[in-house]
């Protein structure tokens, strides 16, 4: 009789990529000590490269908040006959927001290993919201032509902010003047701008509230 088994593993990153030693084990209900195993190696990963360069990864899809971390996990194999060492590079996101515990990785023929990246984007109105395609790549030193490059996705979310001023400070009276409104944040923001005075003691004109759109890092102004 053919009898299936199945093997559901925990979601990343309670499970890390890589390969797992398994034993199945068939034994006799009537005779405990009569039983059979066979050994399996179980790789687990959402993506596995094969070559010289042997690379299993758990996602290719990150999420990280600007001023924080997120971390990039990889497996690297050398499936090559002799000693080598591969080298990390990352492509298509600024390089200030990427640290390595280990860029470069020493590995022996079938020996593997994980080493992972930090991303840290600043919290910055440059670093923008949304999708940012990036590529891995992993380089043999002994033969640089043995490349691999893995497409990725890093999501950064979104933040806002904001600051003010009155251009001039000082304001005769049926002089006109500014409000200057800086985003601060990464993502554009509309801002509504309105006027009082206490008791309302003095007019402003216009009078209607005003709305003010302003794209991340810009500045936008109204008059009055």
């Amino acid at each position: 009789r053919t009898v299936h088994v199945s093997i559901q593993t925990e979601a990343a990153p309670q499970v890390k990529a890589g390969q797992y030693e398994v034993k199945l084990r068939a034994s006799s209900q009537g005779d405990p000590k009569q039983y059979s195993e066979v050994d399996l190696t179980l790789k687990v990963a959402a993506l596995e490269i094969q070559g010289r360069v042997g690379v299993l990864m758990e996602t290719t899809q990150f999420t990280v908040a600007p001023d924080s971390s997120t971390t990039v996990p990889i497996v690297v194999t050398n499936r090559g006959l002799e000693l080598d060492s591969f080298r990390l590079a990352v492509e298509g996101i600024p390089i200030s927001w990427v640290s390595s515990s280990s860029p470069q990785t020493k590995l022996g023929p079938g020996e593997e290993k994980e080493t992972t990246l930090i991303i840290r984007p600043p919290r910055d109105s440059q670093t923008k919201a949304g999708r940012h395609p990036f590529t891995l790549r992993i380089v043999s030193q002994e033969i640089p032509d043995q490349v691999v490059a893995v497409d990725c996705i890093l999501t950064v979310a979104a933040f806002t902010g904001f600051s003010a001023e009155i251009d001039p400070v000082r304001v005769d009276a049926q002089d006109p003047a500014r409000i200057i409104v800086s985003n601060e944040g990464n993502i554009q923001d509309t801002y509504t701008v309105t006027w009082q005075s206490n008791d309302d003691e003095l007019i402003f004109e216009p009078e209607a509230v005003q709305k003010l759109r302003v794209a991340p890092g810009e500045m936008g102004a109204v008059e009055f």
